[in-house]
Order: C-alpha cells, then sequence, then structure tokens
C-alpha cells in the first residue's frame, strides 16, 4: 500500500526528525501523485497543529476546494469531497477559534422543496 508508505515517511519527518519543512515536502510531493481528500485532510491537519500555521492550513483547505471545485465541474461529481474539506475547516476553525462564520457561509444549505398542490 504506496499510502502506507507515504504516510509512514511523513511520520518519520515530523515525528523522529523534527523536520516540518521536509515533512511539508513530502505532502506536496504526494499531492502531485494523488489529489485524494485523505491527502488534502492529512495535509491541512498537519500545518493547523501549530497556532502559528493556521494561515497554512487555510491556504491548504482553499487549495483543496478549488481542486475539487474544478474537477466537479468537469464531470458533476466531487460535492461529497468538498463538503467534507469544509466541514473539516470549520471544527478546525472552531478549535483554534478563528474565521469559522467565514467557514459557515460557504457550506451548502439545505433547501425544502414544496410540492405545489
Amino acid at each position: 500500500m504506496p499510502e502506507s508508505l507515504w504516510k509512514a515517511l511523513i511520520d518519520l519527518e515530523i515525528i523522529e526528525l523534527d523536520n516540518l519543512p521536509a515533512a511539508r515536502a513530502l505532502y506536496r510531493k504526494l499531492l502531485d501523485k494523488s489529489k485524494h481528500l485523505k491527502v488534502w485532510l492529512s495535509f491541512a491537519k498537519f500545518e493547523s497543529n501549530d497556532a502559528t500555521n493556521v494561515p497554512n492550513s487555510r491556504a491548504v483547505y482553499e487549495e483543496g476546494l478549488a481542486y475539487f471545485k474544478e474537477q466537479g465541474a468537469k464531470d458533476g461529481s466531487m460535492k461529497e469531497e468538498r463538503l467534507m474539506l469544509l466541514e473539516s475547516w470549520l471544527r478546525m476553525e472552531q478549535e483554534k477559534g478563528g474565521q469559522a462564520e467565514r467557514v459557515e457561509a460557504r457550506l451548502p444549505k439545505r433547501v425544502k422543496k414544496r410540492r405545489r398542490t
């Protein structure tokens, strides 16, 4: 499983070597190879672990949303991925005391449609 190998290498850089720039570079390389939702979420969580990196985390969420929006425009999918990314971003903002209102405004609204009788 290549994902577990990438994750182990990133964890090695973070935990054992305490080399955050190298871990960040590994995440970028992984995103070049796979734009999977779990990679975006993991990278954003990595960036938000330090309070000083919250702007970097926001940039990762923005980049992920832009990617999924572009892919969704091509084939009409990726709505679930965008929603999951937004929900994760909202949780991060609520925990860090940041811009939760701005993210909430981007969440999709449920609309009830009534039948005419």
